[in-house]
Protein backbone atom coordinates (compact mmCIF):
# COMPACT_ATOMS: atom_id res chain seq x y z
CA UNK A 1 0.00 0.00 0.00
CA UNK A 2 0.99 3.49 -1.15
CA UNK A 3 0.31 7.11 -0.92
CA UNK A 4 0.13 9.28 -3.85
CA UNK A 5 -1.05 12.73 -2.77
CA UNK A 6 -2.37 15.27 -5.00
CA UNK A 7 -1.90 18.31 -2.78
CA UNK A 8 1.34 17.89 -0.46
CA UNK A 9 0.06 16.15 2.93
CA UNK A 10 1.63 18.87 4.64
CA UNK A 11 -0.18 21.51 2.53
CA UNK A 12 -3.72 19.36 2.95
CA UNK A 13 -3.45 19.43 6.60
CA UNK A 14 -3.05 23.22 7.26
CA UNK A 15 -5.80 23.90 4.63
CA UNK A 16 -8.34 20.94 6.70
CA UNK A 17 -7.39 22.12 9.80
CA UNK A 18 -8.21 25.86 8.51
CA UNK A 19 -11.45 24.53 7.60
CA UNK A 20 -11.87 22.52 10.86
CA UNK A 21 -11.53 26.17 12.54
CA UNK A 22 -14.38 27.88 10.15
CA UNK A 23 -16.70 25.36 10.68
CA UNK A 24 -16.45 25.07 14.94
CA UNK A 25 -19.17 28.39 15.07
CA UNK A 26 -21.84 25.59 13.33
CA UNK A 27 -24.58 25.48 15.78
CA UNK A 28 -26.26 22.93 14.50
CA UNK A 29 -24.72 19.59 16.10
CA UNK A 30 -26.07 16.85 13.57
CA UNK A 31 -24.28 19.84 10.51
CA UNK A 32 -20.70 20.30 12.56
CA UNK A 33 -20.53 16.48 12.55
CA UNK A 34 -21.30 16.29 8.76
CA UNK A 35 -18.63 18.97 7.93
CA UNK A 36 -15.87 17.52 9.87
CA UNK A 37 -16.31 14.29 8.17
CA UNK A 38 -16.54 15.52 5.33
CA UNK A 39 -13.27 17.64 5.65
CA UNK A 40 -11.92 14.31 7.01
CA UNK A 41 -13.16 12.58 3.57
CA UNK A 42 -11.60 14.71 1.46
CA UNK A 43 -8.56 14.39 3.06
CA UNK A 44 -8.09 10.98 2.63
CA UNK A 45 -9.55 10.88 -1.03
CA UNK A 46 -6.23 14.08 -1.72
CA UNK A 47 -3.64 10.94 0.09
CA UNK A 48 -4.67 8.54 -3.06
CA UNK A 49 -4.00 5.34 -0.84
CA UNK A 50 -3.27 2.93 -3.43
CA UNK A 51 -2.74 -1.30 -3.10
CA UNK A 52 -0.37 -2.99 -4.55
CA UNK A 53 -1.88 -5.12 -7.85
CA UNK A 54 1.32 -7.26 -8.73
CA UNK A 55 4.00 -6.32 -10.93
CA UNK A 56 4.39 -6.03 -14.54
CA UNK A 57 7.45 -5.99 -17.19
CA UNK A 58 7.91 -2.73 -19.18
CA UNK A 59 9.09 -2.63 -22.87
CA UNK A 60 11.06 0.15 -24.41
CA UNK A 61 11.55 0.05 -28.35
CA UNK A 62 14.73 0.43 -29.89
CA UNK A 63 13.27 3.70 -32.24
CA UNK A 64 14.30 7.56 -31.76
CA UNK A 65 11.51 9.61 -33.62
CA UNK A 66 12.54 12.91 -34.70
CA UNK A 67 9.29 15.23 -35.92
CA UNK A 68 10.54 18.19 -37.96
CA UNK A 69 7.39 20.51 -38.43
CA UNK A 70 6.94 23.30 -40.54
CA UNK A 71 5.81 26.57 -38.34
CA UNK A 72 5.46 29.11 -40.86
CA UNK A 73 2.19 30.89 -41.68
CA UNK A 74 1.05 28.67 -45.00
CA UNK A 75 0.95 25.68 -41.91
CA UNK A 76 -2.53 27.63 -41.25
CA UNK A 77 -4.46 27.89 -44.56
CA UNK A 78 -7.69 26.58 -44.69
CA UNK A 79 -7.65 23.92 -46.71
CA UNK A 80 -7.66 20.59 -45.37
CA UNK A 81 -10.53 18.46 -45.91
CA UNK A 82 -12.67 21.33 -46.90
CA UNK A 83 -11.92 24.48 -45.09
CA UNK A 84 -10.16 23.19 -41.88
CA UNK A 85 -6.45 24.82 -41.01
CA UNK A 86 -3.93 22.33 -41.66
CA UNK A 87 -2.28 23.32 -38.31
CA UNK A 88 -4.64 21.82 -36.42
CA UNK A 89 -4.72 18.36 -38.34
CA UNK A 90 -0.99 18.18 -38.25
CA UNK A 91 -1.35 18.34 -33.72
CA UNK A 92 -4.06 15.66 -33.71
CA UNK A 93 -2.26 13.49 -36.58
CA UNK A 94 1.03 13.82 -34.78
CA UNK A 95 -0.43 12.67 -31.45
CA UNK A 96 -2.14 9.97 -33.53
CA UNK A 97 1.25 9.06 -34.45
CA UNK A 98 3.13 8.93 -31.40
CA UNK A 99 0.29 7.09 -30.18
CA UNK A 100 0.94 4.14 -32.36
CA UNK A 101 4.55 4.38 -31.84
CA UNK A 102 4.67 4.17 -28.10
CA UNK A 103 7.78 3.52 -25.85
CA UNK A 104 9.84 5.44 -28.08
CA UNK A 105 12.00 8.31 -27.62
CA UNK A 106 10.98 11.48 -29.01
CA UNK A 107 12.54 14.57 -30.62
CA UNK A 108 10.83 17.44 -31.89
CA UNK A 109 12.16 20.33 -34.24
CA UNK A 110 10.16 23.28 -35.35
CA UNK A 111 11.16 26.06 -38.31
CA UNK A 112 9.70 28.99 -39.26
CA UNK A 113 12.44 31.48 -40.56
CA UNK A 114 14.92 29.49 -38.23
CA UNK A 115 15.01 25.91 -36.65
CA UNK A 116 14.40 25.21 -33.38
CA UNK A 117 14.71 22.25 -30.94
CA UNK A 118 12.06 21.98 -28.75
CA UNK A 119 12.96 19.72 -27.35
CA UNK A 120 16.00 16.74 -27.50
CA UNK A 121 15.50 12.92 -27.43
CA UNK A 122 13.35 12.10 -24.23
CA UNK A 123 10.90 9.46 -23.72
CA UNK A 124 8.71 11.99 -21.74
CA UNK A 125 5.73 11.57 -23.85
CA UNK A 126 3.51 14.66 -21.64
CA UNK A 127 5.92 17.48 -22.94
CA UNK A 128 6.01 16.54 -26.37
CA UNK A 129 2.25 16.16 -26.33
CA UNK A 130 2.18 19.61 -24.88
CA UNK A 131 4.87 21.02 -27.16
CA UNK A 132 2.70 19.78 -29.81
CA UNK A 133 -0.73 20.89 -28.35
CA UNK A 134 0.49 24.29 -28.15
CA UNK A 135 2.37 24.62 -31.45
CA UNK A 136 1.28 28.74 -33.28
CA UNK A 137 2.74 29.89 -36.13
CA UNK A 138 4.76 33.48 -35.94
CA UNK A 139 2.13 36.44 -37.31
CA UNK A 140 2.77 37.27 -40.82
CA UNK A 141 4.10 40.78 -39.64
CA UNK A 142 7.17 38.93 -38.16
CA UNK A 143 7.78 36.39 -40.56
CA UNK A 144 10.35 36.97 -43.33
CA UNK A 145 10.70 33.94 -45.63
CA UNK A 146 11.76 30.60 -44.67
CA UNK A 147 13.81 27.68 -46.83
CA UNK A 148 11.76 24.73 -45.90
CA UNK A 149 15.51 22.70 -45.13
CA UNK A 150 16.38 25.36 -42.62
CA UNK A 151 15.96 22.79 -40.19
CA UNK A 152 18.76 20.62 -41.81
CA UNK A 153 21.55 21.24 -39.38
CA UNK A 154 19.61 20.59 -36.30
CA UNK A 155 18.12 17.58 -37.58
CA UNK A 156 21.74 16.31 -37.88
CA UNK A 157 22.87 17.18 -34.69
CA UNK A 158 20.25 14.91 -33.12
CA UNK A 159 20.15 12.17 -35.83
CA UNK A 160 24.54 11.87 -35.12
CA UNK A 161 23.54 11.95 -31.31
CA UNK A 162 20.95 9.05 -31.50
CA UNK A 163 23.44 7.30 -33.40
CA UNK A 164 25.68 6.96 -30.98
CA UNK A 165 22.93 4.54 -29.02
CA UNK A 166 23.73 1.04 -29.50
CA UNK A 167 20.95 -0.79 -31.35
CA UNK A 168 19.27 2.30 -32.19
CA UNK A 169 17.39 3.26 -35.18
CA UNK A 170 16.41 6.52 -36.32
CA UNK A 171 12.64 7.02 -37.71
CA UNK A 172 12.05 10.43 -39.08
CA UNK A 173 8.58 12.35 -40.09
CA UNK A 174 9.31 16.12 -41.75
CA UNK A 175 5.58 17.51 -41.82
CA UNK A 176 5.31 20.47 -44.40
CA UNK A 177 3.51 21.87 -47.19
CA UNK A 178 6.42 22.26 -49.42
CA UNK A 179 6.02 25.95 -49.81
CA UNK A 180 9.55 27.64 -49.98
CA UNK A 181 8.62 31.47 -49.16
CA UNK A 182 12.82 32.43 -50.04
CA UNK A 183 15.41 32.57 -52.73
CA UNK A 184 17.64 30.69 -50.36
CA UNK A 185 18.84 27.45 -52.34
CA UNK A 186 16.93 24.38 -50.93
CA UNK A 187 19.20 22.12 -49.69
CA UNK A 188 19.78 18.59 -50.61
CA UNK A 189 19.51 16.34 -47.26
CA UNK A 190 20.89 13.09 -49.09
CA UNK A 191 24.30 13.50 -46.79
CA UNK A 192 21.85 12.83 -43.89
CA UNK A 193 20.04 9.74 -45.94
CA UNK A 194 22.76 7.17 -43.54
CA UNK A 195 21.61 8.62 -40.43
CA UNK A 196 17.65 7.55 -41.06
CA UNK A 197 16.42 4.28 -41.12
CA UNK A 198 12.36 4.87 -41.75
CA UNK A 199 9.73 7.55 -41.97
CA UNK A 200 8.11 9.75 -43.95
CA UNK A 201 7.76 13.23 -45.36
CA UNK A 202 4.22 14.29 -44.42
CA UNK A 203 2.51 16.79 -47.15
CA UNK A 204 -0.61 18.90 -45.85
CA UNK A 205 -2.48 21.16 -48.17
CA UNK A 206 -4.34 21.30 -51.76
CA UNK A 207 -3.29 22.44 -55.38
CA UNK A 208 -6.10 24.61 -54.91
CA UNK A 209 -4.60 26.40 -52.19
CA UNK A 210 -5.95 27.84 -48.97
CA UNK A 211 -6.34 31.46 -47.57
CA UNK A 212 -5.00 32.27 -43.82
CA UNK A 213 -6.58 33.57 -41.02
CA UNK A 214 -4.13 35.15 -38.31
CA UNK A 215 -4.50 37.74 -35.26
CA UNK A 216 -4.39 41.78 -35.88
CA UNK A 217 -2.50 42.09 -33.22
CA UNK A 218 -0.48 39.29 -30.77
CA UNK A 219 -2.83 40.25 -27.86
CA UNK A 220 -5.70 39.94 -29.98
CA UNK A 221 -8.66 37.66 -30.09
CA UNK A 222 -10.02 39.00 -33.74
CA UNK A 223 -8.42 37.31 -36.89
CA UNK A 224 -8.67 38.21 -40.25
CA UNK A 225 -7.48 36.81 -43.37
CA UNK A 226 -3.86 37.84 -45.17
CA UNK A 227 -3.78 40.26 -47.97
CA UNK A 228 -1.18 39.18 -51.20
CA UNK A 229 0.09 42.85 -51.02
CA UNK A 230 2.41 41.90 -53.81
CA UNK A 231 -0.60 42.64 -56.25
CA UNK A 232 -2.00 45.88 -57.03
CA UNK A 233 -4.43 47.22 -54.29
CA UNK A 234 -7.13 45.92 -53.75
CA UNK A 235 -5.16 43.25 -52.25
CA UNK A 236 -6.84 40.03 -52.59
CA UNK A 237 -6.31 36.98 -50.08
CA UNK A 238 -3.19 35.19 -49.84
CA UNK A 239 -3.28 31.73 -51.01
CA UNK A 240 -1.27 29.04 -50.07
CA UNK A 241 -0.59 25.72 -52.20
CA UNK A 242 1.17 22.51 -51.70
CA UNK A 243 4.07 22.39 -53.45
CA UNK A 244 4.62 18.03 -53.61
CA UNK A 245 7.95 18.92 -55.94
CA UNK A 246 9.71 20.14 -52.97
CA UNK A 247 8.32 17.60 -50.22
CA UNK A 248 8.92 14.15 -52.98
CA UNK A 249 12.59 15.50 -53.21
CA UNK A 250 13.46 15.71 -49.43
CA UNK A 251 11.86 12.10 -49.39
CA UNK A 252 13.84 11.15 -51.89
CA UNK A 253 17.10 12.73 -50.54
CA UNK A 254 16.17 10.46 -47.25
CA UNK A 255 15.40 7.13 -48.37
CA UNK A 256 11.87 7.50 -47.13
CA UNK A 257 7.99 7.80 -48.19
CA UNK A 258 6.03 10.62 -49.41
CA UNK A 259 2.61 11.07 -47.83
CA UNK A 260 -0.12 13.54 -48.34
CA UNK A 261 -1.91 14.08 -45.70
CA UNK A 262 -5.66 14.75 -46.62
CA UNK A 263 -6.98 11.99 -43.93
CA UNK A 264 -5.34 10.67 -40.77
CA UNK A 265 -5.36 7.25 -42.11
CA UNK A 266 -3.03 7.83 -45.05
CA UNK A 267 -0.03 7.49 -42.86
CA UNK A 268 -1.07 3.43 -40.65
CA UNK A 269 0.72 2.00 -43.69
CA UNK A 270 4.04 3.61 -42.91
CA UNK A 271 2.91 2.83 -38.97
CA UNK A 272 2.67 -0.72 -39.62
CA UNK A 273 6.01 -1.12 -41.43
CA UNK A 274 7.90 0.48 -38.60
CA UNK A 275 6.16 -1.76 -36.12
CA UNK A 276 6.66 -4.55 -37.97
CA UNK A 277 10.84 -3.97 -38.10
CA UNK A 278 10.94 -2.51 -34.29
CA UNK A 279 12.76 -4.58 -31.60
CA UNK A 280 11.26 -4.69 -28.25
CA UNK A 281 13.53 -4.57 -25.35
CA UNK A 282 12.15 -5.72 -22.09
CA UNK A 283 13.02 -3.61 -18.92
CA UNK A 284 12.61 -3.35 -15.31
CA UNK A 285 9.19 -4.90 -13.57
CA UNK A 286 7.13 -2.15 -12.64
CA UNK A 287 4.68 -2.61 -9.32
CA UNK A 288 1.42 -2.04 -10.54
CA UNK A 289 -1.49 -0.12 -8.17
CA UNK A 290 -5.03 -0.37 -7.98
CA UNK A 291 -6.76 3.38 -6.45
CA UNK A 292 -8.45 2.54 -3.51
CA UNK A 293 -10.91 6.28 -3.20
CA UNK A 294 -14.09 4.93 -4.60
CA UNK A 295 -15.63 3.96 -1.11
CA UNK A 296 -14.23 7.72 -0.16
CA UNK A 297 -16.14 9.13 -2.86
CA UNK A 298 -19.20 7.67 -2.30
CA UNK A 299 -19.18 8.53 1.11
CA UNK A 300 -18.38 12.43 0.46
CA UNK A 301 -20.98 12.48 -2.01
CA UNK A 302 -23.62 10.84 1.05
CA UNK A 303 -22.15 13.25 3.29
CA UNK A 304 -22.44 16.31 1.00
CA UNK A 305 -26.13 15.61 0.18
CA UNK A 306 -26.87 15.14 3.73
CA UNK A 307 -25.49 18.94 4.13
CA UNK A 308 -27.59 19.62 1.18
CA UNK A 309 -30.68 18.12 3.34
CA UNK A 310 -29.56 19.88 6.73
CA UNK A 311 -29.68 23.41 4.89
CA UNK A 312 -32.85 23.30 3.08
CA UNK A 313 -34.89 22.52 6.65
CA UNK A 314 -32.79 25.19 8.04
CA UNK A 315 -34.63 27.38 4.84
CA UNK A 316 -38.13 26.08 6.15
Amino acid sequence: MKSFPIIPIWLMAIISIGFIFLILKTKNKFKLVVRILIIVVIFIINLRIMTNNGSSSSYKSNYDVFLVVDNTISMVAEDYNGTSRRLDAVKKDLIYLLNELPSSEYCLITYDNKSYIRSPLTSDRDTIDVLIETMDVKMSYYASGSSITNFKSDLKKMLENSKKKDGHKRVVFIVSDGENNTDEKIQSLSDLESLVDDGAVLGYGTTKGGMMKEKKWSTSTEEEYIEDRSSSYPWPKAVSKIDETNLKNMASDLGIDYVHMDKQSNIDSVIRSIINNSDLTEGDDLEAYSDTYYPFAILLTILLLAELYLDKRELV
